[in-house]
């Protein structure tokens, strides 16, 4: 199944299924209800930078070392490597967009902040209210977690193409929530150049 990224920031987000859950789509749910142990992945709903402590972009474009990748489960060094090798770029309405990790991750430059944003699909698994995943910059690895609600056409909505649908409901960035409250979508992890713990703000630089 193609997978689409969503670089918009969505509240409410419908289900992109892998190929191997696809057949949940029309032949093992009941109508109105959600399917068990079911992989999936969404669009993101933010936008993370990642800065040292002067506020200075730890992402450049020359050196792919320093592109952030995030996976569904736990990486090595060189399959985080063979995920950047791939990528691809394409002109899109906010700029150059970097696309890579089999479209999963992209990179692109925000104007108003003079820094990288990047984003990431967010993983599932039904019918589970969170799923934690790891984000990686250098050596160093985060762990995102994302809380769903589910929703089906029980719940009075509209769902196009599919049975059942995710809300993301919370997203948390080592611990920290950046979801709830975050209007701007915005997040900024800083990682200080000698070392030190990782802090996470939401807002603007």
């Amino acid at each position: 199944m193609k997978k689409t990224l969503f670089p918009a920031v969505l509240a409410l987000v419908l289900i992109a299924l892998s190929a191997t859950a696809c057949n949940f789509l029309d032949n093992d749910i009941p109508d109105g209800g959600v399917p068990n142990d079911v992989s999936f992945y969404t669009g993101c709903p933010l936008s993370f930078y990642f800065v040292d402590e002067n506020g200075n972009d730890l992402v450049q474009f020359e050196d792919r070392t320093t592109w952030p990748t995030a996976f569904r489960d736990p990486a090595q060094p060189s399959v985080r490597e063979n995920a950047v090798a791939g990528a691809r770029t394409y002109e899109g309405k906010d700029g150059v967009v970097i696309l890579y990790n089999n479209d999963a991750n992209s990179l692109w430059m925000d104007p108003d902040e003079g820094l990288y944003r990047f984003q990431t699909f967010f993983w599932g698994v039904t019918p589970e209210q969170q799923f934690a995943f790891p984000v990686y910059l250098g050596e160093s690895e985060d762990l995102l977690t994302v809380g769903y609600k589910y929703l089906t056409s029980s719940d009075n909505i509209q769902i196009t193409g599919a049975s059942w649908a995710v809300e993301i409901t919370s997203v948390k960035y080592n611990g920290v929530e950046v979801f709830v409250g975050n209007e701007k979508g915005k997040v900024f992890v800083t990682k200080p150049s000698q070392g030190g713990d990782t802090t996470v703000r939401i807002g603007s630089i």
